[in-house]
């Protein structure tokens, strides 16, 4: 039979035999290797965003990542549209100055009290880099 070719991901030519089934039979001008990129930072939110929560209650946000944190921001949003920064990963603002944070294995945990209470049920949105440029 004869022998096809296509282009595989990096632009090198592969040669087939005309075969569904049948494996490479030669690779030409193969150069280069493939880098696994490490994952981003991954985050959880308990309760979860938008669940009802009492006034007083703690918001726990537990941010990880493989290569090590770079920066974590933190906005509450709230039904009725406000939004409130509530830390940069450092400080906290004025709202939330009963707030912690703590080291855990790969990450962060953030412990968030809102001073006065929560008004409503918030959605936390977390924007965390870490030292590698990987987002979430």
């Amino acid at each position: 039979m004869a022998a096809l070719s296509k282009l595989d991901f990096l632009g090198n030519r592969e040669v087939y035999d005309s075969s569904p089934r049948a494996p490479p039979l030669g690779r030409l001008d193969f150069l280069g290797t493939a880098e696994i990129e490490p994952a981003p930072p991954t985050v959880a939110v308990s309760p979860p965003s938008g669940t009802e929560i009492a006034r007083t209650q703690a918001v726990s946000v537990t941010v990880l990542d493989d290569v090590g944190l770079r920066r974590v921001l933190i906005v509450a949003r709230f039904p009725n549209g406000d939004e409130e920064f509530v830390t940069d990963g450092e400080r906290f603002s004025q709202r939330y100055l009963s707030s912690s944070t703590s080291p855990t294995t790969g990450g962060q945990v953030f412990t968030l009290r809102r001073q006065g209470g929560w008004p409503d049920a918030p959605t936390i949105n977390v924007y965390a880099i870490d030292t590698d440029g990987g987002e979430a």
